[in-house]
């Protein structure tokens, strides 16, 4: 049974060496012929490749050497076993350097080819091969048993060493966050650098003084109390972004995040040396004669410290407190992108419809409905493209600086020219009782269509202005690099949203609008009590589609004022907090305006609402006559074949009877 189970284990292990061999051969081979060997990334991918080989080449075959238990001279059976832990670790840091490449590939997009070059990448791939050759022959000279702790040693060293150069020369240090994140990275380092060796020393019991032993062990306490509280800072950093989005950049600045890591610092080093100011094993020192003791962890610190003030004190709640918090911010996150989305749809579907009613019903012959199609092709836009590009800007997406300027501006552009639409259509309503017998010569569909294109034109200018100069150019100069954070008010200044946008291009046609639709409904009011009962039948049908119109226009003004409201309060009376809730609900309330219009049009304009209910009659009936031929059965139309006969035999009874004459 052993030399069978031993003849299979070897035939095992050669097949999966030839398979080693074979393959990662041909991956080398093929990322050459490609010329991707140029690129940095397949750099890596060749190294991982040939610490796969020599898996197959070498540490299989001395595996196998090493488990037949052959009789050779102890250090040369070292050496092999050294040699099996070689690739292993080159492995390892390979893939480690390959994720570093990819994580700088997505953080500088525009910056990698410049940092991440052909010769840096084969210089780490030596590097990492270099590491792992020392890693693995540490036994060799004299470490047996600590090469776990070692490769642990390097990785936190290397890795977190990657990340805090990685973050300083993306600029990224200049955020907040990323002050937090490299506090983390100098815990994790420690971990690595002084953490571990220490701990090597404590578990191999070297007999030194007492209190130098507790103040090592109080030094492995203090990174891991670091790490918890730069990680609760991360947390509330990350509930302030989504809490006060934006009171967030005045609030959360780049010092006082460094004072916040600093703190975090002080506090870690409080709460890890307090055994050395009275709270230790004082048995242990009683135990022992000298001052010299066996250094252990366990016998210099007390549990009762360990458990309930380090775990039960310093670790659980602020555990719980992240839990809360994170959980908090993706449910924020979750409702809010839900909202934007049924908002799409609904924009999309809602305004489709009218679109597709209006031109089916044959009234784009008339001036008026050609305005109201380009209202509704507004907030089609609306669902679209703004609501998405809103999306985006509200992720912090990190983008070129004009990139995200040209976004904004596309958001604005669908506002504007609903307010140009709507006052066009008022205008349009205002002539209609004006000047009723001129009033088709006057207003021609082909001049509504130009109107419609003017307005459109006119919201482009308006909204595209900031990109010819009128943007935040403190956003520009405050970061080294092209690429931002995009944020809808960090590139649009709020003096061209609060004095152009609102107080000129918003206000003005407000106050003119309602001016004209309190003259069109006086005018009609005054007028209908004289007429005739077909003109007063035809002033009805005016004085419905106004009234129509008018709480189009009054829909827009209440989704659209809150929003500007907030904005005006945010920039004239700075010292009050806006919550971020009521700024959000101002966003949905301004997209849902794109939304609820086509519903207004379904149940308040008769040729939209005739096409709606033609629409849902086809609908309902291919649904039924579907069912209908679903259920139909053999038997059913026999009974409809005997049926005919007999009905035309009655029917022609009855059409005797019909002739005969009438009796007088």
């Amino acid at each position: 049974m052993v030399l069978g189970g031993g003849f299979i284990y070897i035939s095992l292990e050669v097949l999966i060496a030839v398979g080693c061999c074979l393959g990662n051969v041909l991956v080398i081979w093929a990322v050459w012929k490609s010329g991707a060997l140029n690129k940095p990334t397949f750099c890596l991918i060749v190294s991982l490749a040939v610490a796969d080989f020599l898996v197959g080449a070498v540490a299989i075959p001395l595996a196998v050497i090493v488990d037949i238990h052959v009789k050779i001279p102890f250090y040369a059976c070292l050496f092999m076993s050294c040699v099996l832990i070689v690739p292993q670790q080159a492995s390892v840091l390979t893939l480690l350097s390959i994720a570093v490449d990819r994580f700088l590939r997505v953080r500088i997009p525009f910056g990698y080819k410049s940092t991440v070059t052909k010769r840096r990448s084969w210089f780490l791939a030596a590097v990492c091969w270099i590491l792992a050759s020392v890693l693995g022959f540490l036994p060799m000279f004299g470490w047996t048993g600590r090469a776990g702790l070692a490769s642990e040693t390097v990785g936190c060293c290397l890795g977190n060493v990657l990340v805090i150069w990685a973050v300083w020369k993306s600029g990224a240090l200049n955020k907040p966050t990323f002050c937090l994140i490299v506090s983390l990275a100098v815990a994790d380092f420690l971990v690595g650098a002084v953490a571990i060796p220490l701990a090597v020393i404590v578990d191999i019991h070297v007999k030194i003084p007492f209190y130098a032993c507790l103040f090592m062990s109080c030094v492995l306490i203090v990174p891991q109390q670091a790490s918890v509280l730069t990680l609760l800072a991360i947390a509330v950093d990350r509930f302030l972004r989504v809490r006060i989005p934006f009171g967030y950049k005045s609030t959360v600045t780049k010092r006082r995040s460094w004072f916040l890591a600093a703190v975090c610092w002080i506090l870690a080093s409080v709460l890890g040396f307090l055994p050395m100011f009275g709270w230790y094993n004082h048995d242990t020192l009683a135990r022992y004669n000298s001052t010299s003791i066996d250094c252990q962890f366990i016998a210099v610190i007390p549990v009762t410290y360990l458990t309930h003030f380090i775990f039960e004190g310093c670790f659980l709640p602020p555990l719980a407190i992240m839990i809360a918090l994170y959980c908090y911010i993706f449910f924020k996150i979750r409702s809010g992108r839900a909202g934007l989305a049924s908002e799409t749809v609904g924009c999309c579907l809602g305004n489709v419809l009218v679109i597709w009613a209006v031109w089916k019903s044959g009234a784009l012959n008339k001036p008026t409905f050609c305005l109201i199609v380009s209202l509704a092709v507004a907030d089609f836009l609306v669902g679209a493209v703004a609501i998405p590009l809103a999306v985006i800007v509200d992720i912090h997406v990190k983008i070129p600086f004009y990139a995200c300027l040209f976004m904004s501006c596309v958001l604005i552009v669908p506002q504007q020219a609903s307010v140009l639409t709507l006052l066009s259509i008022a205008v349009d309503r205002f002539l209609r009782v004006r000047i009723p017998f001129r009033y088709k010569s006057t207003v021609t569909k082909r001049r509504s269509w130009f109107l419609a294109a003017v307005c459109w034109i006119l919201a482009s200018v308006l909204g595209f202005l900031p990109m010819f100069g009128w943007y935040n150019h403190d956003t520009l100069a405050r970061y080294n690099s092209t690429s931002i954070d995009c944020q809808f008010i960090a590139v649009i200044p709020v003096t061209y949203l609060i004095h152009f946008i609102f107080e000129g291009c918003f206000l003005p046609p407000l106050a003119i609008m309602i001016a004209l639709y309190c003259y069109i409904f006086f005018k009609i009011r005054s007028g209908r009590a004289g007429l005739a009962s077909e003109t007063g039948t035809y002033t009805q049908k005016k004085y419905k589609l106004a009234s129509s119109l008018v709480l189009v226009l009054a829909l827009f003004v209440v989704c659209w004022l809150p929003l500007h409201m907030i904005q005006c309060i945010m920039y004239y009376n700075q010292n009050i907090n806006v919550p971020s809730i009521a700024l959000y609900f101002g966003i949905l309330l301004s997209h849902a305006n794109s939304m609820v219009n086509p519903v207004v049009y379904a149940f308040k304009i008769p040729k939209i609402k005739q096409e709606y209910r033609k629409i849902w009659r086809r609908v309902t009936s291919q649904q039924q006559q579907a069912d209908t031929n679903s259920s139909r059965t053999p038997a059913s139309n026999t009974t409809d074949s005997h049926d005919g006969p007999r009905n035309d035999k009655i029917s022609s009874q009855g059409g005797a009877n019909d002739m005969t004459p009438e009796k007088n």
